[in-house]
């Protein structure tokens, strides 16, 4: 039954420069939506994912990902994982900050149902 075959490849997008989440933009309200993706990497060469303030940065679902070298700031929800949340899914940080976050429960990261590795001088910075 082909249904069932899955092909998996790698994406990697490089960020050449801040990225600021406006509502309606890249995703949901949630941020940056990554849903159903295998092999994304995520480069950041040092630039922000800035949430403005008012969503968070990275909603992550049945996916999985890398994200490295990058700053994840100034998000802030009534909820969990300002900076990024996960569920049902595998993600890599390595050299990821968090900075600026503002959450109900789960500052920096909520997993539900997930494997998420932090390496590599991964930082928290909360303000």
């Amino acid at each position: 039954n082909d249904s069932n075959l899955a092909i998996m490849f790698e994406v990697t997008i490089h960020l050449n420069g801040n990225i600021n989440l406006v509502n309606g933009t890249y995703g949901l309200s949630d941020g940056l939506a990554i849903e159903d993706v295998e092999g994304l990497v995520i480069a950041g060469q040092g630039y922000a994912l800035n949430a403005l303030g008012n969503k968070r940065c990275v909603f992550i679902s049945n996916s999985e990902v890398t994200l490295m070298n990058l700053e994840l700031t100034n998000a802030s929800i009534d909820t969990q994982g300002a900076g990024v949340y996960i569920t049902e899914s595998t993600v890599k940080m390595i050299k990821v900050r968090f900075t600026n976050l503002i959450a109900s429960d789960g500052v920096s990261m909520h997993s539900n149902i997930s494997y998420a590795v932090l390496q590599q001088r991964c930082s928290l910075l909360i303000a």
